[in-house]
């Protein structure tokens, strides 16, 4: 069952928070321990001089004096700089202004109850879907400012590897864990969806429920943005599917699925990269810890 949460602008409502069930990992040493993160767009890492200490050194050297109020799934954990957080709110401001435009261009002669009519609306939901994250408050460490964030999790699997993409410690840097949701939102040719996650759950399986719901529209593409931030475009057509049988990419809790605009002029492609691109930076879940990393916790000399 899908849940509209986004009709029209005039009906904007919150999204609901959701009872979750995460799977919690032990907080030990070694799962304390920061990695490289995966960029999904160009977004610079924090890379600096070898002499700066790791983001995993000083995490450790905190842990006891942050104070977790609930114990923490890692699974959902994020590393935010300032830097990024004023690149995103920059890309929300061109995101929310495109989307306007161009609904404006849909709306221009549709006849009331027409499909371009609806479209326009449905691009309107979606521009008030980016204005809702674009909360003021994002320079501050505290779990509901911390609005936008590298690209990726922290990887406990590499967590002693200083090489060229070990992240380390940058002014203002804030990382954090929040709790996995029950959901996944969708962005179609209808609105802005929250819809139940259920077990195996598939990209394939959503692009037919939204087919026969209508929300496919005029789209060739869909792109699956992942809890870590990683960006997926397939095509919509089911004979032109890359996901098709084995292939078939698995939607995690907390997932984002837009389906593409029609792409017809340079403004709808762009927002087709930019908007996806946009959604990887959200924070991967709610009810979000975040602490501000600080070097001076090192009682050691950096290695």
């Amino acid at each position: 069952m899908v849940i509209p949460v986004f009709s029209s602008l005039a009906r904007l409502t919150s999204l609901a928070r959701l009872n979750r069930a995460a799977i919690l990992l032990p907080l030990g040493l070694s799962t304390l321990l920061a990695a490289a993160l995966s960029s999904a767009d160009d977004t610079p890492l924090p890379f600096s001089a070898a002499s700066t200490p790791l983001a995993s050194q000083v995490l450790q050297a905190q842990w006891d004096s942050l104070a977790p109020s609930q114990a923490l799934d890692w699974r959902y954990s994020f590393v935010s700089t300032p830097l990024v957080r004023q690149q995103m709110a920059a890309r929300a401001n061109r995101v929310s202004a495109e989307l306007e435009l161009i609904a404006a261009r849909y709306a221009v002669g549709a006849k009331e109850d027409s499909s371009q009519a609806r479209y326009a609306e449905a691009l309107q939901a979606w521009q008030a879907y980016v204005e809702q994250g674009r909360a003021p408050g994002t320079h501050s460490p505290d779990a509901d400012a911390v609005l936008a964030r590298l690209p990726g999790q922290l990887d406990p699997r590499r967590d002693m590897r200083d090489g060229p993409q070990a992240i380390r410690i940058a002014p203002g840097m804030v990382v954090g864990a929040c709790q996995a949701p029950r959901s996944v939102v969708i962005l179609d040719a209808t609105g802005v969806h929250e819809r139940k996650w259920t077990p195996n759950l598939s990209l394939d399986a959503l692009i037919d429920e939204r087919a026969a719901a209508g929300g496919i529209g005029p789209a060739v593409e869909v792109s699956l943005v992942t809890p870590q931030g990683q960006v997926l475009t397939r095509p919509v057509a089911s004979w032109n599917r890359l996901t098709s049988g084995d292939a078939d990419l698995p939607v995690a809790p907390g997932a984002s699925v837009v389906i593409s605009t029609p792409g017809i002029d340079t403004a709808q492609q762009w927002v087709n990269e930019a908007l996806p691109a946009w959604l990887a930076s959200r924070l991967p879940g709610h009810a979000c810890q975040s602490w501000q990393l600080d070097a001076a916790k090192l009682s050691t000399p950096p290695r």
